[in-house]
């Protein structure tokens, strides 16, 4: 385990964002550690990319986000994707462009726009009561992005029975931060969206397009 920070204090700013040393000792540790982990204790934005995509990540994930025993056995079906009627999907919202728009807190009040719903049934085919968390997965197009966990919900069904999950896509779900418009922009083409157990155990996908 490797501990890193970045000098700060109340008087004056960092010069830099990264800390050169800090990922120099990182690279060293994890040349002769593929199993090595980076605890961050630092106070504002630290970049890590010179070293995030160190070779060694590439590890078989032992347990992926939701992992757990269950009682029983579940089914997803009727994969459904809905747009909303008439909500806009400009790249940039229209209350992001007036110079003189200030956001408020928690963002600007069009990142959460419903643009489409997701809808999926999930049937208890085991012989017990149980709870399934369901997870929704979208891929942006063009972003880096291809698989990205936008909801999950747990319901608990009865033995031969099915219930319904949906799962609202707000704007802000969907959008990435452009650097250069210094903006939340919605990017052209085609979404992928999944649904399933866990990442690693997709059940349902279906595309949209923006």
């Amino acid at each position: 385990m490797v501990f890193i920070n970045a000098q700060s204090s109340e008087l004056w700013d960092r010069s830099v964002l990264a800390d050169t040393y800090s990922d120099t000792l990182v690279e060293n540790v994890a040349s002769k550690c593929k199993n090595t982990m980076v605890i961050i204790y630092n106070a504002g934005i630290r970049p890590v990319d010179l070293w995030v995509n160190y070779p060694n990540r590439g590890i078989t994930l032992r347990y992926a986000f939701g992992f757990g025993l269950t009682y029983s056995n579940f089914s997803y079906t009727s994969l459904v994707i809905r747009r909303t009627p008439d909500v806009c999907t400009l790249v940039v919202p229209p209350d992001a462009l007036s110079p003189s728009t200030v956001a408020p807190e928690g963002g600007l009040s069009s990142l959460y726009d419903v643009i489409a719903t997701v809808g999926v049934t999930v049937t208890n085919t085991g012989k017990v009561a149980a709870a399934e968390v369901a997870q929704l997965y979208v891929g942006i197009p063009n972003s880096g992005l291809p698989k990205a966990l936008r909801g999950f919900d747990k319901q608990l069904i009865q033995p031969g029975k099915s219930v319904s999950f949906s799962f609202p896509l707000r704007r802000r779900d969907l959008s990435t931060w452009d650097t250069f418009s210094q903006q939340w922009v919605l990017r052209s083409g085609s979404y992928a969206i999944m649904v399933g157990k866990s990442v690693l155990d997709i059940q349902l996908q279906g595309t949209f397009s923006l």
